[in-house]
């Protein structure tokens, strides 16, 4: 009895030792046979069949034994280590394996990437990987998202196949009711999202803000898109900045101090960290400031007591 109480611990030790990289483990106390070293799961099910080594999931499959997705293309195939269609945290990191038979080329943001390396994926940005046969005419488009942690841009997010959501919140409040596996993002916010694929044991998390809100400039001194005097940007919000066109030059400002004085047509852009922006257009009138004034007055006042002089000495000149 005491020898079954110890290799019954030591057997439970071993499990919680190689329960797989997230530490699952499969605790169905029926379930005698082996485990699967990656996932926690049990390679057969319980009525004895034995669990597929590569799963088909719609669109693309996953092999167990690699703990890689495959994504087929004709006759032949690449595996990948995440699903096609999936968005990532901003640290996020994907790698492709292309057999000889296969060309592949990456586009981030809609721009080819020169001398990518497919093994080493990252920063944030929209992917698309357009992979093609060499010996025939097959090709097909892998996509994925790194995504930055503020955006205005994200609209919705339809899971990879295979995938329903675990957990959904926004500024911290659960709204998981409702939504399977397709999320509309309409509320300004902090997203949380959790999901997994039961099947093959894996889950991933997104967190990111919606932030959709223009940033605003005041421009107290321009009234009906003229000044007549020095332009201020003292209400810049922090980590916005100002696009600054004016007589056919383009400079950036970061500044709350910065001040307009050179007189002319302006457009101002403002833009947020999220890729918000608005724009103001006015016209900068030439005007007087203090130095121009008193040194205007300075030379008035020279003038004037070289004419007063002048007058003097004709009225007081003596003749011969």
């Amino acid at each position: 009895m005491r020898k079954w109480i110890v290799y019954s611990a030591l057997a439970a030790l071993l499990i919680l030792t190689l329960g797989g990289p997230a530490g699952a483990v499969y605790m169905d106390p029926n379930y005698s046979g082996a485990l699967d070293p990656y996932t926690g799961l049990p390679v057969s099910y319980a009525d004895g069949t034995e669990r597929k080594s590569v799963v088909d999931l719609g669109n693309y499959s996953f092999d167990r034994d690699k703990q890689r997705y495959v994504i087929e293309v004709g006759n032949t195939s690449f595996s990948a280590s995440v699903p096609p269609g999936i968005i990532l945290d901003r640290d996020g990191e994907v790698s492709v394996e292309l057999p000889d038979q296969l060309t592949g080329t990456l586009y981030k943001n809609g721009d080819p990437v020169d001398q990518p390396d497919l093994s080493h994926i990252s920063g944030t940005g929209s992917y698309l990987l357009v992979v093609r046969s060499t010996g025939s005419y097959d090709e097909v488009q892998f996509s994925f998202t790194i995504q930055s942690a503020l955006t205005r841009s994200l609209m919705e997010y339809s899971l990879p196949d295979g995938f329903t959501f675990t957990s959904v919140s926004v500024n911290g409040e659960d709204i998981s009711a409702g939504y399977s596996s397709y999320i509309e993002f309409q509320e300004e916010g902090e997203y949380r999202l959790r999901y997994s694929c039961e099947e093959i044991g894996r889950s991933y998390s997104l967190t990111f803000t919606l932030d959709r809100t223009a940033p605003v400039l005041a421009l107290p001194e321009v009234t009906e898109g003229e000044a007549w005097g020095p332009v201020t940007l003292s209400d810049l919000e922090e980590g916005s900045w100002v696009q600054v066109e004016s007589g056919g030059e383009v400079s950036r400002i970061t500044s709350a101090a910065a001040v307009l004085r050179e007189p002319g047509r302006y457009t101002l852009t403002v833009c947020d960290r999220a890729g918000n922006t608005n724009s103001y257009s006015f016209i900068l009138h030439f005007y007087l400031n203090f130095s121009a004034v008193t040194a205007i007055g300075l030379a008035a006042a020279a003038i004037g007591g070289l004419i007063f002089y002048s007058r003097w000495v004709r009225k007081h000149a003596r003749v011969g």
